[in-house]
């Protein structure tokens, strides 16, 4: 689905288990889970319906950013443009790429949207009938019922962690679900990869308008791949897929990753996650990634050891960052070569973070745990 009229044959994708992952690619990078157990609040996730041709799209593209810098990590965007049933509304400006994309089609349909009309811009929030037969919603709605949504419980948490290869052009993503409470239906899970910063033309938007979080791939099926029929709280479910780029070369330095799970008894999203390009490892190596970072003593409360198991490391400096689940840095330090790196925790809170090691030869990273 690397053009607009493709059905997603042209991309090739690989769903397996990661416990059978023979592939190691990513699973070298990461030895612990990618989310915690921690009961959550449910986030929001936004797939917005948007036209080239639409005068009034650009005012509902700076809504939406405005809901993501109001709700920073909670917001998981996705902005649609139907190919076929969007009509000329969709149709590409002379001289600007397509953003049309077939696989939408199927969720911007009657009755599906609504049980007698569509519109521009108009958004699925969690994908609910807000109103009797009425799934999509005007923009007046978007910031009072993603409220809502923040403001549930969420039975699961989902955790996902991304492997870039630029000599292959392929991509790994490992996606984990962890129930935090029982859920008794199927549950279809959903990996999408969208694209920041892409200039196409756009009405009361000019020639050189910037598209942001624009639907480019799906790495799993028109309405999710199945994950469980039922699920036992405490129950992990871990899912591998690799896409391979070599075709579309999607800039991965301006993409992100989502991730959001359907229940498939009544087309409700439940929750979703996202991470975005600066947490997508880019490996420096043509081979897999063969290094691994150990950080000892993990969970911690006070303090932690990073060693670096690389063999034959020319690494000059280790510069250290730490971020929390939303991205957030919290903590940035250098070491010389070679240097112990011990890192003092007390500033952290409770909780899980990423923790990434940059040599100037490879980027390592780990999950760390705060008690």
């Amino acid at each position: 689905m690397h053009n607009s009229k493709g059905q997603c044959a042209s991309f090739v994708f690989l769903q397996i288990m990661l416990i059978n992952l023979a592939f190691t690619f990513a699973s070298a990078c990461y030895s612990q889970t990618l989310t915690d157990t921690l009961p959550h609040s449910k986030n929001a996730v936004l797939e917005v319906f948007t036209a080239v041709r639409c005068s009034f799209c650009p005012a509902g593209h700076r809504l939406l950013d405005s809901i993501i810098g109001e709700n920073p990590g909670r917001i998981i965007p996705v902005s649609m443009h139907p190919y076929t049933v969007g009509s000329s509304l969709t149709t590409p400006y002379s001289g600007s790429p397509d953003l049309r994309r077939i696989y939408i089609d199927a969720f911007f349909t009657i009755p599906f949207v609504h049980e007698s009309m569509r519109f521009f811009p108009g958004a699925f929030i969690n994908r609910r009938t807000w109103q009797p037969a009425i799934r999509e919603q005007s923009t007046d709605k978007w910031r009072q019922f993603t409220d809502t949504i923040l403001n549930e419980s969420s039975p699961l948490n989902i955790g996902i962690g991304a492997v870039y290869n630029p000599a292959s052009s392929l991509l790994s993503i490992d996606v984990e679900v962890y129930f935090t409470d029982t859920v008794n239906e199927t549950c279809t899970l959903y990996v999408m990869l969208t694209e920041d910063s892409i200039v196409a033309e756009q009405k009361n938007g000019g020639v050189n308008y910037i598209h942001n979080h624009v639907f480019r791939e799906a790495l799993t099926a028109q309405w999710g791949d199945t994950l469980c029929t039922q699920a036992n709280k405490d129950s992990l479910f871990l899912k591998n897929f690799v896409f391979d780029n070599s075709t579309s070369q999607y800039l991965i330095q301006n993409s992100n990753i989502v991730a959001y799970l359907r229940n498939a008894a009544n087309e409700k999203i439940i929750t979703g996650a996202i991470i975005t390009a600066n947490n997508i490892i880019v490996s420096a190596n043509k081979t897999d990634i063969k290094q691994r970072i150990l950080l000892y003593p993990n969970p911690s409360k006070n303090h932690v050891f990073v060693d670096l198991q690389c063999e034959g490391s020319q690494a000059e400096s280790q510069d250290v960052k730490i971020y929390d689940i939303t991205g957030k840095l919290c903590l940035s330090q250098r070491f010389a070569a070679k240097e112990l790196i011990f890192i003092d925790l007390h500033e952290l809170k409770q909780g899980l973070y990423l923790v990434k090691v940059n040599t100037g030869n490879n980027v390592y990273f780990s999950k760390l745990v705060k008690d």
